[in-house]
């Protein structure tokens, strides 16, 4: 196949293709696997070549440094005068909001190392008026006579990428070159083409699966081991247990309170409502959202209040449809209130983008506290940003949830806005501030073996809290007069309580409350994020039927298209990060483990090292910054975490500084 010439008919039409493929279709089985290599060979290539430029710059990167981004001045400073933002992108009535509301709704628009997003408005998508008129901008190569013969199938398929397939998005600086196009491409001609090119792919993913074997005898893996925990209990039982492990232990055990037992409901111990999603209407086709789980004094469901039937299931309902629906319900429910209100809403877009915007509009460059927190802040803007997009009207967000635009908007503006003063227990959904270590502090009494979470937390609050607390202290006295003379802290502590809405009068500047401050900003920025993110992800299972993002009329499982969407949703929100927690980078895709780490490790200073300032401090920090990432990191925190993942009831990896990064990035 190597030595066989294409011709621009061949090619399109795929017609010699086609022949030489049966032919070793039915020679030996050998044969065969060499023709699959073969093709695999081509379309690798192809799609290098593609991401040719892309590849180049990371790779340029990665032998440069560590961690080559950390430079001052930033390639796109940002001081007070250039501050920028953007309006969240569902609010569709921003520009008429008062700017105090408007303040809270909005997020910063360049990052500093990122630098601005090309936004989808700048570009025109070609409709079906416009096929017949494509402008070639790359090589021309669209007016080649049908004749041309091409080498090999790789020339082929450039061909098809440059004539064609990247002009599906044009500038839109080009409109009018575009309408006034003189070269032409025939409409159906092409329709043909693309026609076959599709069934020569579905032809050989068919031939590639029967090669592979049946992909749904996995259709049960588990990434963590909560199926070992199980293996006892029947398979009903096995579905009640992940209730109890996400309650607890998973994605959503911040959500999950104790409760005293009544005469309303006798027996139960611990509550996880997520019902106020009830109150924002969905499409035609679905239910709605909203449901709560109670739970006994073992941790086990023993029923759930569903808010669209306004019904209550028991595991022993007559009808046993009505209690997998049920579940299926609570788990949805739970899944997207963690997602979309803690995790997007209160984690990335108010406090992330806001602890940002307070330090790009109210501190220097070169100022200390704007140092520390770069590691942090490092790429959350243009991961807010590109998080932003998909909240579109029709955007990916969108069309995962089965909300209505107009409720999507409704949940996002209401979960931006504070919570009344005394009342907060009243409006579940909308955002009031609490410091980390105190927001599952009510569940301190259960084993850490079920409710890992606020012992993870404790033990990195007070890792993280001593960190801050050193390199504060090297700056500033314990004297209150010494913060005060820093007009530019005292501007950027202001901005912060702003963010958080918290009253100045009882939570005014003093070195333990901007210590404390700080601490809670670095532990949202790395681990609660990595815990939050985990409510849409496939860190828990893979199997469709654990979670999802919809809830069909009685249905206990995803659609196949909405799993398509909860699997899109996954892979686009940034869960799978570039670098390690550390600064070093993940390569080729692989997370870095506790035995990456080698003398080497404890030779170099920590790429994190680079942003403090080269002042009379200059080592001191550079020992607390390599301590906290890298040293005592790896010898307390991460070998803590290792003890507690041999000993919970469902290990996962959301609460080790090993698998997650500093900052909220992609």
């Amino acid at each position: 196949m190597g030595n066989q010439v294409f011709s621009f008919d061949q090619c399109c039409s795929s017609k010699g293709f086609y022949d030489e493929i049966n032919t070793l279709r039915r020679s030996e089985i050998h044969i065969k696997s060499k023709v699959m290599s073969k093709v695999d060979d081509e379309l690798d290539t192809f799609t290098a070549k593609m991401l040719a430029k892309k590849v180049e710059e990371v790779l340029n990167q990665i032998e440069r440094s560590r961690f080559p981004m950390v430079e001052f001045p930033a390639p796109f400073n940002i001081d007070a005068n250039a501050m920028q933002t953007v309006p969240i992108a569902c609010i569709t009535d921003y520009e008429h909001l008062p700017e105090t509301v408007r303040y809270f709704l909005s997020l910063p628009a360049i990052d500093e190392y990122y630098g601005d997003l090309a936004t989808t408005h700048h570009y025109v998508n070609i409709n079906k008026y416009d096929r017949d008129k494509v402008v070639d901008r790359a090589t021309k190569h669209s007016a080649l006579p049908n004749d041309t013969p091409f080498e090999s199938l790789h020339e082929a398929q450039e061909w098809f990428h440059d004539a064609i397939e990247t002009l599906l998005y044009c500038p839109s600086d080009d409109r009018d070159e575009l309408k006034h196009a003189d070269v032409a491409m025939d409409h159906d001609y092409h329709t043909n083409a693309i026609g076959s090119a599709q069934q020569l792919l579905r032809e050989w993913g068919a031939d590639r699966a029967a090669h592979i074997g049946v992909m749904s005898e996995n259709e049960n893996l588990v990434i963590g081991e909560h199926e070992l925990m199980s293996t006892a209990h029947s398979k009903d039982d096995t579905n009640d247990y992940w209730l109890t492990l996400m309650a607890f232990t998973g994605l959503a055990a911040h959500r999950t309170q104790p409760m005293e037992p009544d005469d309303h409901h006798p027996g139960c111990c611990y509550v996880s409502d997520v019902s106020f999603l009830h109150a924002y209407a969905v499409r035609a086709g679905y239910d709605r959202y909203g449901a709560i789980a109670y739970f006994d004094d073992k941790y086990c469901v023993c029923k759930i209040f569903v808010s669209h039937s306004g019904s209550t299931v028991t595991p022993d309902s007559y009808v046993a449809a009505d209690w997998e629906h049920a579940k299926w319900v609570w788990k949805v429910s739970v899944s997207t209130a963690c997602f979309l209100v803690d995790n997007v809403c209160h984690s990335r877009f108010r406090e992330a983008s806001g602890i940002v915007r307070a330090a790009q509009s109210m501190l220097s460059a070169s100022h200390p506290i704007r140092r520390l927190l770069l590691p942090f802040c490092y790429g959350t803007v243009y991961a807010n940003r590109v998080l932003n997009e998909y909240l579109k009207e029709h955007a990916l967000l969108h069309r995962a949830f089965a909300f209505t635009y107009h409720a999507l908007t409704k949940l996002v503006r209401d979960a931006m806005s504070n919570a009344p003063k005394g009342k907060s227990s009243a409006y579940p959904n909308r955002y009031k501030f609490k410091l980390m270590k105190l927001k599952v502090a009510c569940m301190k009494h259960i084993p850490e073996e079920i409710y890992p979470l606020h012992d993870a937390i404790s033990s990195f609050w007070t890792f993280t809290l001593e960190m801050v607390e050193k390199y504060v202290g090297s700056y500033y006295e314990d004297k209150k007069s010494a913060l005060a003379a820093d007009d530019e802290l005292v501007a950027f502590y202001t901005a912060l309580c702003r963010v958080c809405h918290v009253n100045l009068q009882k939570f005014g500047l003093s070195k333990f409350n901007l210590i404390s401050m700080l601490t809670h900003f670095l532990l949202n920025a790395s681990m609660w994020n990595s815990h939050l993110s985990s409510a849409v992800s496939f860190v828990y299972s893979v199997n469709p039927a654990f979670n999802g993002l919809k809830i069909h009329n009685a249905a206990d499982r995803n659609s196949v298209q909405s799993w398509v969407e909860y699997c899109a949703v996954v892979l686009s929100v940034g869960h799978w990060r570039s670098m390690c927690f550390d600064g070093a980078h993940r390569t080729k895709g692989m997370l870095r483990t506790a035995t990456d780490f080698d003398e080497t490790d404890y030779i170099y200073d920590t790429p994190w090292s680079a942003v403090v300032l080269s002042d009379d401090h200059i080592y001191e920090n550079k020992k607390i910054l390599n301590d906290y990432f890298k040293d005592k990191l790896n010898e307390i925190i991460v070998h803590k975490n290792d003890q507690l993942h041999q000993k919970i009831i469902a290990p996962n990896r959301t609460l080790n500084p090993i698998f997650f990064s500093a900052s909220i990035m992609l």
